[in-house]
């Protein structure tokens, strides 16, 4: 659904953080999409993982123009030794949707640094702005608008007509299925205690008191 595929990203030698240098678009994919997605047809996108989403902004975040998100996101090592981030500022564990949360690489105060077990790299893009202060994934709207609105912006921040509904498809012909796994603990009849046995079939609006499937299931419209 991007309208401005790149044709190439590459590390920027001289951007903060070697952060993604995207170039070009990709007209090879774009006319494969136009081939593909007939007017009259129906699209179904399934989604099927069992990792958090880390969908990293390519390059400079766009809401903190100094952070090089994904580089930190993806960087394991520093001078040869293991690389852990950084915390976000003492309000982020309160409130990570609080003006006061903020990450300390452009100039906060306030955080600590991290190490293997409260940075480790295959979870890093789990809670993010709780735990570092910013949020270094695209902001789930882009998905939304993606799949749902008749314009979306390009790159540049301009307005263009959505490809996925070029020809006249409907927002109803475009569904989302997403077949993910969640903390087996989340979803137990008590977590504390397997002996319980099965665990429990939730809809969003009947879950238990103190359940954590709110966690799983995120808080999109709060999102940046």
């Amino acid at each position: 659904m991007d309208p401005e595929p790149p044709a190439s990203v590459k590390a920027n030698p001289k951007g903060i953080g070697h952060t993604a240098l995207v170039e070009g678009i990709d007209t090879t994919l774009l006319a494969q999409r136009a081939a593909f997605l007939r007017p009259d047809s129906r699209v179904l996108i399934v989604m099927l993982t069992d990792e958090d989403d880390c969908s990293v902004i390519d390059g400079i975040d766009p809401s903190n123009g100094n952070f090089p998100a994904n580089h930190f996101t993806s960087q394991l090592r520093k001078d040869g030794i293991p690389f852990y981030l950084k915390s976000g500022t003492p309000a982020c564990t309160e409130d990570p949707y609080s003006p006061e949360c903020k990450e300390c690489y452009t100039g906060a105060e306030g955080c600590i640094d991290l190490d293997e077990e409260r940075d480790a790299p295959n979870l890093r893009c789990w809670d993010q702005k709780r735990r570092f202060g910013v949020d270094m994934l695209y902001p789930i709207q882009r998905y939304v608008d993606g799949l749902r609105s008749k314009t979306i912006l390009t790159r540049s921040g301009q307005t263009v007509p959505n490809p996925l509904f070029a020809g006249g498809r409907s927002p109803d012909s475009v569904l989302f299925a997403g077949i993910v796994g969640v903390p087996w603990q989340d979803i137990a009849r008590d977590p504390k205690d397997p002996s319980q046995g099965s665990l429990l079939w939730y809809e969003t609006d009947d879950r238990p008191r103190g359940s954590r499937l709110g966690a799983d299931l995120g808080r999109p419209f709060q999102s940046r």
